[in-house]
């Protein structure tokens, strides 16, 4: 047989054997999830929980979307944590235990009660559907418990003021920025946390292949909704006119510079974008826009809080239309690119940054 026949018969019976990839690794096969098996292990959580019931607890609480993050998941037996215990994972529904085992670390506790399960340097995607499972049984014979890693929640009209030193180095005048400006709006401070986490990495000279420039990466349409208001705010006209290449290099050299353009004073433009964000909640609560809105979500203030958020990525319009032309499933209209991870990660950002763990 022709040699580079036997090659390409290799790599596809290889690619064959490899089903999709998970933040666990990737699952080899090529057959479906058990789904039997899994709706099982799922219903017992219905089970009436007694004082011998094992408990599952994890730490962060809920999944990090922002980037890579030990979990470590504790598993509490009243029993004793038998020899032949066992613990299984599910990822939309497939099993993964064995894609983690070389690296996942499970530490038996002094008291015999406890162990700590430890997966190292998780990556959960923000862009994709992760329904996580975690599943512990005493041992082969024993009704299994499972426990539901579940995502990261915000909500744009919380309270929750921001912790951020375990991911940024934060000026403590950006805190009080934050802080001021959102409780003053009644915004979360640790929403608008997350969103300059997420569009500037809180760098007060950083600029977007848009233009968008400064902590709350303005563009000039979204300038143009708000400027208004603040008259004397300074504007550098060469913002406007030149491209994304030239622009970063004038900022990098200082010519445009917080003295000649709002947008780098890293209080205007976290005033700004607090402006901005009122403007889109006022676009959202038009009769007609909160319609929309209402017939897709229970809860009205997550829903606000997630269209305010895709709008100031994509744009209200844009928004508006997926909504409009998508309904339930509006967040992946192809229109609006990234809105779902963008979501995501301000989510799992504001959730970090406000818990108290």
């Amino acid at each position: 047989m022709d040699k580079h026949l036997i090659v390409l018969l290799l790599s596809l019976t290889i690619t064959a054997c490899a089903g999709p990839t998970t933040p666990f690794g990737a699952v080899h096969t090529i057959k479906k999830p058990n789904k039997k098996k899994f709706v099982e292990a799922r219903t017992t959580r219905e089970i009436v929980m007694k004082p011998s019931t094992p408990k599952m607890y994890f730490y962060p609480q809920k999944q990090v979307l922002h980037q890579a993050n030990d979990l470590i998941i504790q598993i509490h037996d009243p029993k004793g944590v038998d020899y032949g215990y066992q613990f299984n994972i599910y990822y939309n529904g497939y099993d993964v235990t064995n894609s983690i085992s070389l690296q996942r670390k499970d530490s038996l506790q002094r008291d015999k009660n406890q162990i700590l399960i430890t997966i190292p340097k998780l990556k959960i995607q923000a862009e994709k559907e992760n329904d996580i499972q975690f599943v512990y049984a005493h041992n082969s014979r024993s009704t299994p418990i499972m426990s539901s890693f579940e995502k990261p929640t915000c909500n744009i009209y919380a309270n929750f003021r921001p912790r951020m030193e375990n991911t940024f180095r934060v000026p403590a005048s950006y805190v009080e920025g934050i802080n001021f400006l959102s409780t003053e709006a009644k915004y979360n401070p640790s929403y608008f946390a997350g969103l300059i986490a997420q569009e500037s990495s809180f760098d007060p000279k950083a600029v977007s292949w848009a233009k968008a420039i400064g902590l709350t990466q303005i563009t000039n349409l979204a300038e143009e909704e708000i400027i208004d208001d603040y008259p004397h705010w300074p504007r550098n006209p060469k913002v406007g006119v030149v491209n994304y290449a030239y622009l970063k290099t004038l900022i990098y050299l200082g010519k445009i510079n917080e003295r000649n353009e709002w947008r780098l004073d890293p209080m205007y433009s976290m005033r700004g974008g607090i402006s901005y964000l009122q403007y889109l909640d006022n676009y959202w609560r038009k009769a007609q826009n909160i319609t929309l809105v209402k017939a897709v979500y229970a809860n009205v203030d997550q829903g606000l809080t997630d269209v305010i958020t895709a709008s100031y990525n994509s744009g209200p319009s844009r928004v508006r239309r997926a909504l409009e032309t998508r309904g339930y499933n509006w967040i992946n209209d192809n229109e609006l690119g990234e809105a779902k991870k963008y979501i995501n990660r301000i989510s799992s950002y504001c959730y970090h940054f406000a818990e108290r763990e």
